[in-house]
């Protein structure tokens, strides 16, 4: 089989994955891999799941591993045949200063990454080194996990820099599970990944800066320069996405359509599919609604008809909106009778109840959907 040679591509396969939408990856790799006899056996492997689903053959647990092994294929196959270009080919002629902060055994080569002749102003050096400076004021630091994630020294290195030069975007270079910041109850520590990004590859390392860059250059300095005092001690907000399992497209792409904010710190995702086999789905359901700020409807038939949805998950959402401990918002996906519901009485998206199945353009319908969504964030608490 032909080999790609393509970063981009490499990359963005790499986040869907991450984030369960596996449908989503086999698409696109269905258009570069006409041929290829396991992306057709992946996405059979897929549909047969879906099939066994809607007909009650197979458990939950069993749909948990077999997409598991699904995902482990993926992983190797994008590995083995999409090739990384050169990290150093990605970008080019960048003149934003740039500290790089390594760790101190790393085994990252950074003068490669970062030649001089392409980064005119970039700094490397190791933690707890002083800062020069000409670097005191940077537009991006970027903070070397990758080897040596978790360490003590490294996360107070990183939070002092960070408090210090509050005007940087911030990106973390190593697992996103093992940012220090992440799950954190501190105020300032949840400023501080409000305004970092995330990347576990070269070559999402390319493209996760570019993307800071090209955000600086439209909104300037991070979120935590002009977002609502009232909001700073709530990113990300979490959201809950309840929703049929017909609806699986939709489910995926609204995710993705949310990717952007998820990426820039301002909304962390959850649905069923991240449930850990062994662990009891009804009771992990619960908690994560509860542990919600936002709760989506994906409305559609497939909803409306679900016991399970109507009879436990709608209530309880309904009880959570009531009390203000989270707010509720229909997404019309699948044209159904809904007014004379529980949350009949909710604004939904699309407005006007312009359902996403019987629009022409389903992308701009989505784009629409997470537009109004971004000012609902933005403006959370106002």
């Amino acid at each position: 089989m032909q080999k790609l040679k393509n970063a981009h591509l490499r990359a963005e396969c790499q986040a869907l994955i991450e984030d369960d939408n596996l449908e989503e990856c086999l698409k696109i790799l269905s258009e570069h891999f006409r041929e290829s006899q396991e992306v057709i056996a992946q996405r059979g492997q897929l549909n047969g799941l879906r099939k066994e689903e809607r007909l009650g053959t197979i458990t939950s647990d069993e749909i948990r591993r077999e997409r598991n092994k699904v995902r482990v294929s993926l992983i190797s196959f994008v590995a083995e045949n999409i090739l990384a270009e050169e990290p150093d080919e990605v970008l080019e002629g960048i003149h934003n200063r740039i500290l790089i902060v390594s760790c101190k055994d790393t085994s990252t080569d950074w003068e490669r990454l970062f030649p001089q002749t392409r980064y005119t102003h970039r700094h490397i050096q190791k933690y707890t080194k002083p800062v020069p400076d000409d670097y005191r004021n940077s537009e991006i630091i970027i903070f070397d996990d990758f080897n040596c994630p978790g360490l003590l020294g490294n996360r107070n290195e990183i939070k002092r820099l960070a408090i210090e030069m509050p005007l940087a975007h911030l990106l973390y270079f190593g697992d996103s599970k093992g940012n220090p910041f992440m799950d954190s109850k501190a105020k300032d520590e949840q400023e501080i990944y409000a305004r970092m990004g995330n990347a576990n590859t070269h070559i999402t390392l390319h493209a996760r800066l570019k993307e800071l860059l090209e955000f600086r250059q439209i909104f300037g300095p991070p979120l935590q320069t002009y977002i609502r005092e009232n909001m700073k001690d709530k990113l990300p907000l979490r959201a809950f996405i309840s929703y049929s399992h017909r609806d699986e497209d939709y489910k995926n792409e609204l995710d993705l359509h949310l990717a952007t904010m998820k990426r820039q710190g301002l909304l962390k995702v959850w649905q069923d599919r991240k449930i850990l086999p062994g662990s009891d789905w009804d009771n992990e359901i619960r908690q994560q609604m509860e542990d919600s700020h936002i709760i989506f409807f994906l409305v559609s038939p497939g909803f409306m008809g679900s016991d399970y949805i109507m009879d436990k998950e709608v209530p309880h959402a309904m009880s959570l909106n009531a009390s203000g401990k989270a707010k509720v918002v229909p997404i019309f996906v699948k044209h159904v009778e809904w007014k004379g519901t529980e949350f009949g009485r909710l604004q939904g998206l699309p407005r006007d109840e312009k359902f996403i199945d019987t629009q022409p353009n389903k992308d701009q319908a989505f784009a629409t959907v997470a537009r109004e969504l971004r000012d609902l964030i933005e403006n959370w608490g106002s």
